[in-house]
């Protein structure tokens, strides 16, 4: 009796297979969305990612509608920090509420918003993550819908700064440097500091 050679069974193989595909398989094709979705995109940028006590970061905050679809409304949402505060652009006037209306956005057109974020002498040192989310609508013919976009961006909070001196502070740095040269000085000079 003959054995089937190797190609054989292959072709048997892939026979069986390409004729159960449409059995067990469905294959649907997605539809893109309607032209009357918009496209909308967030960017926040923080002038730097580190706070300290008593200090400011300026922020700025573009939103885009790249669609031909206008918006008849957005809204801004800041997140609501501990210790934090919001102010607007002077760093001057104080933002209480967390939601900020933005301009209506016409269709292919940005809107930009710069902020403040202020620390007091108090802070709570680490790492956190600043969530934005700017919520939308737009009319179809006779009914309004709405949607969101949202971007995370991490900012460093720190008692005495970020900036380091072979892995020390650099404000803790400034008080050690100065002591450690004064005493490799003395030492230089043979003073002598010991009961005579």
């Amino acid at each position: 009796m003959n054995k089937p050679s190797r190609s054989l069974l292959f072709r048997l193989f892939v026979f069986q297979a390409l004729s159960c595909l449409p059995c067990g398989v469905a294959i649907t094709a997605t539809e893109p969305p309607p032209a009357d979705t918009p496209k909308t995109s967030l960017l926040v940028s923080l002038s730097r990612a580190s706070l300290r006590e008593n200090d400011n970061v300026s922020l700025t905050i573009w939103f885009s509608n790249d669609s031909a679809v206008n918006l008849t409304s957005a809204n801004l949402s800041l997140p609501s920090l501990e210790k934090l505060t919001w102010w607007d652009a002077s760093c001057k006037g104080h933002i209480s509420p967390t939601t900020v209306p933005l301009p209506a956005v016409p269709s292919h057109q940005v809107v930009s918003q710069v902020f403040c974020l202020k620390s007091g002498s108090e802070v709570d040192v680490g790492n956190l993550n600043l969530l934005f989310t700017v919520k939308f609508s737009w009319q179809t013919g006779t009914t309004s819908q709405e949607g969101f976009v949202s971007v995370e961006k991490p900012l460093n909070v720190a008692l005495l700064g970020t900036d380091t001196l072979g892995g020390v502070p650099i404000s803790i740095a400034s008080l050690i440097v100065p002591g450690l040269l004064f005493w490799m000085a003395v030492n230089f000079w043979g003073a002598s500091w010991g009961r005579a």
